[in-house]
C-alpha cells in the first residue's frame, strides 16, 4: 500500500460523481427510475395508487424525513422526493423552494411508501440500490430494481444533463447570456489562457 501512496488516486481510480439531483444521494437511484417509468408508460400523479419503495437498512437511518415540513427535510425524504418525481417530472433546486405547497406533490406524498427489503443492498455499496414499484389505478404495476443512478461513474451524466444543471444553478444569480458564455468558457477550458477572465465574466453579471 505504501508504494502506491501519490501514484495512484482515489479520483481518478474512482471516477467523479455528478449530484444530478439536489437531494440526498440515497434518493437518487429512485428518482432516476420514477422518472424514467413515468416517461416510458406516460402515467401522472392522479394515476398512481402507491409508490413502495424498497432500500438497504441504512437508508432509513439517513432518509429521517417522512413528511417534511421545510426544504432541508424535503432533501433528505425519501416520500417527498419521489412525490416529486411523479409529480413535475423533475426534480431541481426550485423543488424544495416550492414543492412543500405544491398540493398534487403533498396529495401524493401520502401515498409512498419505503420499506427495508432484504433483498436490496446486500452485494452493493449502502445507499445505492433500490427496489421500485408504481400501483397504478388501472390495475398496472410497474417494479424495476435499480443500482446506482445517473452521474455515478459507471452511468456519467451526458453533455446534455451537465448543461442543464449548470445553468439551472447559474440562472439564479447571472442572466441566461451570461451563463451561456461561461458554458462555453468552461468546455474550452484547456485552451484559455486566462482563467480570471471567467471569474470577471460572473462577477460582472452577478446584480447588485
Amino acid at each position: 500500500a505504501g508504494a502506491a501512496l501519490g501514484h495512484v488516486w482515489e479520483i481518478v481510480d474512482g471516477g467523479i460523481t455528478v449530484k444530478l439531483y439536489p437531494s440526498c444521494a440515497a434518493t437518487h437511484p429512485t428518482i432516476d427510475t420514477l422518472l424514467d417509468l413515468r416517461a416510458e408508460h406516460g402515467f401522472v400523479a392522479d394515476e398512481v395508487e402507491q409508490i413502495e419503495i424498497g432500500v438497504d437498512a441504512v437508508t432509513p437511518t439517513v432518509l429521517i424525513h417522512d413528511r417534511p415540513t421545510q426544504g432541508l427535510e424535503a432533501k433528505f425524504s425519501m416520500h417527498f422526493c419521489a412525490a416529486a418525481a411523479v409529480a413535475n417530472g423533475r426534480v431541481d433546486i426550485q423543488t424544495f423552494e416550492t414543492g412543500l405547497a405544491d398540493p398534487v406533490i403533498r396529495r401524493l406524498l401520502t401515498r409512498v411508501r419505503m420499506r427495508v427489503d432484504p433483498s436490496v443492498g446486500g452485494d452493493q455499496p449502502a445507499l445505492t440500490e433500490a427496489m421500485v414499484t408504481v400501483r397504478l389505478a388501472d390495475g398496472r404495476s410497474l417494479e424495476r430494481r435499480v443500482r446506482g443512478a445517473r452521474g455515478y461513474p459507471s452511468r456519467p451524466p451526458t453533455a446534455e444533463e451537465l448543461d442543464r444543471k449548470f445553468r439551472t444553478c447559474a440562472e439564479r444569480v447571472v442572466s441566461p447570456a451570461a451563463a451561456s458564455e461561461a458554458l462555453d468558457f468552461l468546455r474550452d477550458l484547456e485552451r484559455r489562457p486566462r482563467v480570471a477572465a471567467l471569474t470577471e465574466l460572473l462577477a460582472s453579471s452577478v446584480p447588485a
